[in-house]
């Protein structure tokens, strides 16, 4: 499944689309983090997010 997952986020930047991941914490998306990064993701980091999240975002 991460295979789908990154041929589609990769083609997805060349046309604009964005994908909203919502999760508790950013560990979650550990496993497709480089594929996020490589397709040029954005975050939203709301009121309660820890403080390792803004770590790893930044």
């Amino acid at each position: 499944m991460v295979g789908k997952i990154v041929i589609g986020t990769l083609k997805s930047r060349k046309f604009g689309c964005k994908f909203i991941f919502s999760t508790q914490y950013i560990k979650q998306l550990d496993a497709i983090a480089d594929v996020l990064e490589a397709s040029g993701s954005s975050y939203m980091l709301l009121k309660g997010s820890l403080e390792d999240d803004y770590r790893k975002v930044i």
